[in-house]
């Protein structure tokens, strides 16, 4: 018969934060990326937000418009964010 007294023993519970990256180029444009599946910037495994001003108007958008973690971080400025 299992020993539900101490049930909790071999349970180990982990608490992951995200990669945050954030990097502004310039006052008017930043780019905010998170990754959950580790730092390495080279691989697609990140979701980027780039926030940007035009004129009086801030804007928000993702690499085609696509919000999952499909992104490199090091490619950042060479998507198209709709």
């Amino acid at each position: 018969m299992a020993d539900f007294n101490n049930f909790n023993d071999s349970i180990k519970i982990y608490s992951f934060e995200p990669y945050v990256l954030i990097d502004g180029l310039s006052g008017s444009t930043r780019y905010v990326g998170t990754s959950i599946c580790g730092g390495n910037v080279n691989l697609p495994t990140w979701k980027i937000k780039k926030e940007w001003i035009s004129g009086n108007v801030q804007y928000m958008g993702f690499p085609s418009g696509d919000q999952s973690y499909a992104y490199a971080w090091s490619g950042r400025t060479g998507y198209g964010y709709k």
